[in-house]
């Protein structure tokens, strides 16, 4: 049937085919670099609960450091 088709028609569908392969590809790289923005995104949010986490441990060792303060002034009298 492409065949029986004038030498016009089979530019323009080999245009649109140029075309449809070209707005894939700016797709394909859109979607990479929307994926790279989230991986960049999950990244930072990992080390910010990295940095959260090491804070409330620093928080809680020192809390435990003065519980433990007290049991002793309480346990053995000065």
């Amino acid at each position: 049937m492409l065949l029986k088709r004038s030498y016009g028609d089979i530019w323009w569908l080999d245009g649109l085919v140029t075309l449809v392969s070209t707005s894939f590809q700016e797709y394909e790289k859109n979607l990479e670099e929307k994926n790279n923005k989230k991986k960049k995104k999950k990244r930072g949010d990992r080390v910010h609960y990295s940095n959260q986490k090491e804070e409330t441990i620093k928080v809680l060792d020192s809390q435990i450091a003065a519980l433990c303060d007290e049991i002793v002034k309480e346990v053995l009298p000065v």
